[in-house]
């Protein structure tokens, strides 16, 4: 394989793609002076500046420059159906003229937690949120106050939100990482203290070693969590045999499961990572594609354990009830929103097999055109979620990609905005918006930016 400055790849793309966005360039000097790095997150950052948008419709979005893209970025997920898809347009509009949040039940309510729990597997019950962080945040509460232990357990590479407890090992160091067979927390922030993390236990991912370490912490171990796809590592499925181990040791020790499912709910399959691979968890975390790009989230599971969120219930089976609230939790736009997306996931089963046979397209495609520019990569996901990474395959987890070259990740990202597509260097995403066309320019775009690749390393 051939040896690439990945540097000088990253300045030929910078160079692309300032050329072609001079308005967003425009933008971000003045959002940097009332927003911090310009970006309300982190992770929309990106040199030499981010691009700033217009509009959106489809598969489709264009920035402030009048650049079109095929948007495989997705909102980062949630966008399954498209951008402004006709029918959760009518529904929102519908729910915007009887009010925006009353902090109050209402019907929609129970019809769409009707909806998930004829869906998901192994949910009996269902309650909302804002937001998959706050669905993983309840979903360890929730598993701590029935178990009455308090450590948790996570995996390298997993991200579940913003929390404290949960903010650790999501990036590989292997400096402070430690062995395999024994991972260190590392925590991915200032400002998280040493007390937040004391109770959280990190286990390698798809490594049967994490088995023994869940064995040997059981007796304080109050949950696992567990992302079926890891999105933040860059779209790193576990193996069907992982999670069933997963399942059996700790349902062996009375552990509660969690499935962070807030990338693969209803993105795999109606049912969710649960139904694709036909493993079943105590509490399921979701958001993003419920939401229909509205702000969402839920967590689902048990009634045994669902329970403990009701007052009488709990205090009717001798428990303490779990504290859970939230001014917006099930308001009725984003409720509108997620029941319009259920009904059309429901109604059009077919789009799971085209979109893993799209996925599988360009999975196949682009390692082979890398392969042909002499490249070394490994193209990663299942179904709808893809990426690639610059290191030889196989990789199983976050620590196989130690070794690659981020300046040549970045660039790559840069040279497909460049050509026309917008991805995300960790985790891309196709919609059922996706024709043919997009398919084909998203792998000629791959094409593009390999041979520029070989020809400026």
């Amino acid at each position: 394989m051939k040896r690439i400055d990945g540097t000088a790849v990253l300045h030929a793309a910078e160079a692309r793609v300032t050329a072609r966005t001079k308005q967003s360039s425009a933008l971000f000097e003045r959002s940097r002076q009332v927003l911090p790095g310009g970006v309300s997150s982190n992770i929309r950052y990106s040199a030499p500046h981010p691009i700033f948008i217009r509009d959106a419709r489809g598969g489709r979005i264009r920035d402030v420059d009048g650049n079109e893209y095929v948007d495989c970025r997705l909102g980062f997920g949630p966008v399954l159906l498209g951008h402004a898809p006709e029918g959760i347009t009518a529904a929102v509009t519908r729910a915007m003229t009887t009010g925006t949040v009353y902090a109050l039940p209402h019907e929609g309510e129970v019809t769409l937690a009707e909806k998930i729990v004829a869906a998901v597997p192994g949910a009996e019950m269902t309650t909302f949120c804002s937001s998959g962080s706050e669905a993983t945040l309840h979903a360890v509460r929730l598993a701590r106050a029935y178990t009455g232990r308090m450590k948790i357990a996570k995996f390298e590479g997993g991200y579940h939100g913003i929390h404290d407890p949960v903010l650790v090992s999501v990036r590989y160091r292997p400096e402070a990482a430690g062995p395999v067979q024994a991972p260190r927390a590392t925590v991915e922030s200032p400002g998280i203290p040493d007390g937040a993390v004391a109770d959280t236990v990190v286990l390698p991912y798809n490594d049967p070693a994490a088995f023994d370490l869940v064995a040997a912490h059981a007796s304080e171990l109050a949950a696992v969590i567990v992302e079926p796809v890891q999105g933040s590592a860059g779209s790193i499925p576990a193996t069907p045999e992982f999670l069933a181990g997963l399942r059996a040791v700790t349902a062996r020790h009375g552990i509660v499961l969690v499935f962070d499912e807030v990338i693969t709910g209803f993105r795999l399959a109606l049912g969710g990572a649960q139904e694709y691979y036909g493993v079943r968890a105590d509490l399921a975390a979701f958001g993003k594609i419920l939401g229909g790009g509205f702000p969402f989230g839920c967590l689902a599971g048990s009634r045994d354990l669902m329970r403990l969120l009701s007052v009488p219930d709990a205090r009717a089976a001798g428990r303490a009830p779990v504290f859970y609230g939230g001014t917006f939790n099930g308001n009725p736009t984003s409720v509108a929103a997620a029941g319009a997306t259920l009904d059309f996931l429901r109604d059009h089963p077919e789009i799971y097999p085209r979109l893993a046979e799209r996925g599988d397209r360009i999975r196949r495609e682009v390692a082979a055109a890398a392969g042909t520019a002499g490249l070394p990569l490994t193209a990663l996901g299942v179904g709808s979620i893809f990426s690639v990474r610059f290191v030889p395959p196989p990789v199983a987890s976050v620590r196989d990609l130690a070794g690659e070259d981020p300046a040549l990740l970045q660039a790559l990202f840069l040279l497909l905005l460049a050509e026309g597509v917008l991805g995300h260097s960790h985790h891309s995403f196709l919609s059922a918006a996706h024709g043919d066309e997009d398919i084909a320019r998203i792998v000629q775009a791959y094409r593009s930016a390999f041979a520029e690749i070989a020809a400026v390393g």
